[in-house]
């Protein structure tokens, strides 16, 4: 029953050469969204937790422990490739926030970073992990199964 509702969430490509490319996206991605931004939201929690915005009605702690959710927790996810496409979601929900509200009055510029790891997002929500993610070889197990 689960198999039939996570088969299509875990498709990607096979071909070899693209699946290094989207390995080698998906952990530079990753590993700059952990190390610039969650890393540091996360470490400075205590000092930071009340110092941002109410942005989206959530409050400002509620939307801090979010956007460290989606930056640490999902660029894990995201680096594994594993629930690839789930954990996108958050991702770019928060570069929307990012670079239409919380930016919403500055120069393109200062946008620009969110849009294009919002770019990357909504490609790995549209195409998958690729070939070498945990993605790829639960489907793999779950397709074994199926014959």
């Amino acid at each position: 029953m689960v198999e039939k509702y996570l088969t299509p969430l875990l498709q990607s490509s096979k071909d070899k050469v693209s699946g290094l490319g989207f390995l080698m996206l998906r952990i530079g991605t990753s590993t700059l969204m952990v190390y610039l931004h969650g890393w540091p939201k996360l470490k400075n929690y205590w000092e930071d937790q009340n110092s941002l915005p109410e942005l989206i009605g959530l409050g400002s702690e509620s939307g801090l422990l979010l956007a460290i959710f989606a930056e640490v927790i999902c660029s894990f996810l995201l680096a594994l490739g594993l629930l690839t496409r789930i954990a996108v979601i958050p991702l770019s929900f928060t570069m929307v926030v990012a670079a239409f509200i919380f930016n919403a009055d500055q120069a393109f510029i200062v946008k620009e970073k969110a849009i294009l790891y919002l770019i990357v997002y909504l490609f790995f929500l549209v195409a998958g992990a690729g070939k070498y993610s945990m993605d790829h070889l639960l489907a793999q197990k779950i397709n074994s199964k199926k014959q």
